[in-house]
Formats: structure tokens, sequence, C-alpha cells
């Protein structure tokens, strides 16, 4: 069998893949051997947690004797304790509150000892929770930024028609799903993958129900090296504040180009000091329909009216996770928030969540 010291005298053979399990069968002959190692399995569960896949390498097989000579690291890993509460109860996809689930970077490192020198690895994740809440865990190429929005299949150049027969045209960029667990499951869920790149990858386990509070053990091993980490909640670090309210009536007065957009609600934004701001609008709950939604900042001019526009989402859009003003710096002053709909007479209940790195205050007009 092989041994450290025939390195010299070995001429190395392919490369195989093999599913180490903490029980060893052993086989009858070397056919039967590479016939069970053949398929590398890339999802399903292994029930114990014990097992996880590295790579081996053939040396040599005389007869019934086959020598393998080991070519990843040790495997690497972490647990997480996993808490589903208040915010973070984001629940699945279909929320507006998805965004907020706990989201974990996973950052995986090239084994670059002499012997290895692999950029791929066999991963897999495990999260055991509350055998009355479902799980899913999905693993996003995302940078280990965070996740807001995950959308099924490739959708891009959407176009919607609207009630008044205008038609609207924006974009929706697919998340790169690396790794799913598939369909919500009670108490446990786990996903395995093979040859995922080194990298930071975002790992998203969240439970079916928004809203419902359950604790979780999200387990992760890796055939190279990793880190995992929390990633930050948007608005992490700075002040906030969180205002709801509804377009209803008069208010519902939709875009601007229909000639009562200063009838959508209104909000005062007090900044005393120069400040970087962030600003989500999101819909109070999911619809039937789709409902393009936006806001924007203004100056605040005499008794309320709008000024410049300083800060906008952009062209009005549906995402599940609603719109955002991205990082933006204002300078000290008062300034007025209007969200709004495409369509006018779009009556819905919405939240505006208000970030800044300097105290602020917001209040209805």
């Amino acid at each position: 069998m092989y041994t450290d010291a025939d390195d010299e005298a070995l001429s190395p053979g392919p490369d195989v893949r093999v599913q180490l399990q903490r029980h060893i069968t052993t086989f009858a002959t070397a056919s039967t051997t590479l016939a069970g190692v053949e398929s590398d399995r890339s999802s399903g569960d292994d029930e114990d947690g014990t097992g996880i896949s590295m790579a081996l390498q053939l040396v040599e097989s005389v007869g019934e004797m086959v020598s393998f000579q080991p070519v990843w690291a040790k495997p690497s890993g972490a647990a997480v304790d996993v808490e589903f509460s208040g915010r973070t109860a984001g629940g699945n996809p279909s929320h507006p509150t998805f965004m907020y689930n706990p989201q974990y970077r996973v950052h995986i490192k090239p084994d670059m000892s002499e012997r290895a020198k692999r950029s791929t690895a066999n991963l897999k994740c495990r999260l055991v929770g509350d055998d009355q809440t479902s799980y899913n865990v999905k693993l996003v190429w995302n940078q280990g930024e965070r996740v807001t929005e995950y959308v099924q299949g490739p959708l891009t150049d959407f176009a919607l028609q609207l009630p008044d027969f205008s038609v609207i045209s924006f974009s929706l960029q697919t998340q790169d799903v690396v790794a799913d667990s598939g369909e919500y499951r009670y108490g446990q869920t786990s996903v395995s993958k093979a040859g995922v790149g080194v990298g930071s990858y975002t790992l998203v386990p969240s439970s079916f129900e928004a809203n419902r509070a359950s604790k979780a053990t999200l387990r992760i091993q890796s055939t190279l090296p990793l880190e995992v980490s929390s990633v930050p909640q948007e608005g992490a670090g700075m002040f906030s504040r969180t205002v709801k309210g509804q377009w209803s009536g008069s208010s519902a007065a939709g875009r601007p180009s229909l000639g009562s957009y200063e009838q959508n609600p209104r909000y005062e934004l007090l900044l005393p000091e120069p400040t970087t701001i962030l600003c989500r609008l999101q819909l109070a709950a999911t619809t039937g329909t789709p409902i393009p939604i936006s806001i924007a900042i203004f100056k605040r001019g005499p008794s309320g009216s709008l000024k410049q526009q300083v800060a906008t989402s952009g062209p009005y859009a549906d995402p599940v996770s609603g719109v955002v003003i991205p990082q933006t710096h204002l300078e000290a002053g008062i300034y007025v928030l209007v969200p709004s709909t495409y369509a006018g007479g779009t009556e819905a209940s919405y939240v505006v969540s208000v970030y800044a790195t300097r105290k602020f205050e917001v209040s209805g007009m």
C-alpha cells in the first residue's frame, strides 16, 4: 500500500472522488471499489452528518489491491447558532422581509500546500432546528454581500402592462444560486455541492413562515479552508427610523406625469448636519398583481412644496424586497420624502426604512 516514502517511486494516476463515512465497507475487488466511487455526489442528504467528500489520486492497482494518494487537505468546518426572531424571521423569498433573514459570508480559501494546490471544494451545509418549523438553505455567489432578492429563473428585460395600458420595462438580475436545499423541510435541511470555487459566497438560511421565531444550528463543512462570518443587516451602524403608511383615495396619486404627484403621502426629513442617507421603500405585504413603486427625496419649498429632487430609487420597479435609494450624501436642511406608485389609483400599504450616519427626524406632513 501507499506510504509517504513512496512518493518518488510511484507514477500518479487519474483523480477519483470518494465519499468517506464513519463506517468503512471492504470491497471484494478493485473493480467494485472503482465502481463504488465513480460518481461524485453533488446533492442529497447525509443523515448522520458524518460524511464528507474528498479527492484521492489513484497511484497503483495490482490485482485486488488499490493504492490511493490523498490530494486534498484536512476538511475544514464551522458551526453557527442561527436565531429567527422579530425582524430576522423574514420567511421565504415571496415575503418582502426575506432579505432580513440571518445571512453568512462563507469565504473559501485555496489550499496551497505542496501536495494539494486545489482551487475548488466540496461543500456541505446542514441546518438543524425546531421540528415544527420548515427550513431552507441557499448558497449564493454574491461576494459575501447581503442578498436582498431571490428571483427564480432568468428574468431580464421584463415588460409590464399597467391598468392604464401603458407599458413599463425594467431589468431584474437573477442571483447566482450555487446550491439550494430545495423544498422547505421540517426540523432540518441540508445541501451539498461539489466543485465550489474559491471566493466569497453568501449563505442564506430561512424558515418558510415570516415572523415565526425559532433557533437552529448551521454546520458548514468544506474540503478547503474556509471562514464564516455574519453579514451585517442593511443600515447596520446607522441611525434608523421606520414609517408606515398607505396609498388610498386621493393620496394614491401615482407618478409625476399624471399631474397630481404632490398628493402622494409626504414625509418631512430634518437633517441637522450633513449626513449620508439610505432609504428603502417596501410594500407591507405581497400582492396578487405587480405594483411598481419608487421613492424620491426633494428639497422642501414654502408650505412643504417640492423643489429640486436630490435623490431617487430610480425607475419604477416591483421587486419583492422593494426599491432603495443607495447611500447618498446630503447637506444639512429640510427635505421631503415621497413614496409613490407608477399607476394612479393603486391602493396599498407600505413601509419606509430610513438610515443615516447622523441623527435625524422624519415625520408625516
